[in-house]
Formats: C-alpha cells, sequence, structure tokens
C-alpha cells in the first residue's frame, strides 16, 4: 500500500506541474508552447492510465 500512496502523490504533483504549465503557455499565446505543454500532458496522462 505505500508503493501506490507514492505513485499517487507524485501523480498529484506532475498533474499541479502541467497545470502550472498549461496556464503559462496559455498566456504567453505561443500556439508551439501550447501545443509542446498538450504533448507532455498526454504524455502523463498515458502513464497513469498504464500504471492504473
Amino acid at each position: 500500500a505505500s508503493t501506490w500512496s507514492v505513485i499517487k502523490m507524485v501523480f498529484l504533483s506532475l498533474g499541479l506541474c502541467f497545470a502550472a504549465m498549461l496556464f503559462i503557455a496559455f498566456a504567453s499565446d505561443e500556439p508551439t508552447l501550447i501545443l509542446h505543454v498538450l504533448i507532455l500532458v498526454s504524455l502523463g496522462a498515458l502513464l497513469f492510465l498504464l500504471l492504473s
């Protein structure tokens, strides 16, 4: 059970970082930056789905 709690905390912090990156990307209005951040978010979501 300890390993799963660590993994949940890691994904929670990763989600917070992705949310901050998305906020910065949409605030800057650069399409390439938004695209790169969306690719990172989709990779993180895929990793979450594979580990769940």
